[in-house]
């Protein structure tokens, strides 16, 4: 059981950390869009 919970912790910090990612990089993305716009 422990180590599931520990998994399953480890796949949300996981999770937090790509949708961080994804966001940073939409966000980049439109902003070079943007200016070349």
């Amino acid at each position: 059981m422990s180590c599931n919970s520990g998994g399953t912790a480890e796949e949300s910090s996981q999770s937090r950390f790509l949708k961080s990612v994804i966001s940073l990089i939409v966000i980049l993305r439109s902003l070079m869009l943007g200016s070349l716009l």
